[in-house]
């Protein structure tokens, strides 16, 4: 979405006060009552307040609210070895996106903590993640830094074509290091294969 204006920015201010005069953890929940409840100098910051509140409320209760309007989270990674099935999950696209954002920053967490330890970040049947904007940014990213933390990643697909699938594609593959290219179904050509993995004369001779 597009960044807040500037006076959504003073509503958001006044509000995240008035949030935090009650001494609580914030929620989405506190903060949805917060933009209600602040008191703003005129009515353009109350009918904005309102407004974000509003907008907030979705997240408060139903599937939404127990998975966010909390104080603690349970995703956390303290073990070894960690997976996180994100399975009908793209049902719920706006969940999904939020998803990520959790697990952006699970990643970033786990790579820069215990620099000696290499780490591994994989992603099985990434065209869940790929087909969607934030997903494919995401992974963009993680291709291009993870290596300054001695941790790589892998992506895995079923379809080569996938691969093609986020307009990052381009960055994914430049700052990959090996491909593993498995029994493809006879119904894919050589050019699909060179165009959705951006391989040269000697790389499909490899094939």
């Amino acid at each position: 979405g597009r960044a807040p204006q500037n006076d959504e920015k003073i509503v958001i201010s006044l509000a995240l006060d008035k949030a935090r005069e009650r001494q609580e953890v914030l929620t989405i929940g506190s903060v949805a009552a917060a933009l209600r409840e602040a008191e703003y100098d005129n009515a353009t910051y109350r009918e904005i307040g309102l407004r974000m509140s509003r907008h907030l409320e979705r997240w408060t209760s139903g599937l939404h609210g127990r998975l966010l309007n909390n104080t603690r989270t349970c995703l956390k990674v303290n073990a070894s070895i960690a997976a996180i099935d994100l399975k009908d999950l793209e049902n719920y696209p706006e969940i999904t996106r939020i998803f990520l954002f959790y697990i952006t920053e699970m990643i970033w967490s786990a790579c820069q903590a215990n620099p000696g330890c290499k780490k591994m970040i994989i992603f099985d049947e990434v065209w869940a993640l790929l087909g969607d904007e934030t997903g494919g940014r995401l992974i963009s990213e993680l291709y291009r830094t993870l290596r300054k933390y001695g941790a790589g990643i892998m992506s895995v697909s079923q379809d080569i074509s996938d691969f093609k699938l986020t307009r990052h594609h381009a960055g994914i593959l430049a700052n990959t290091g090996t491909l593993f290219i498995l029994k493809l179904s006879s119904a894919i050509n050589d050019s699909e294969i060179r165009s959705a993995l951006n391989l040269n004369d000697r790389e499909m001779e490899l094939i």
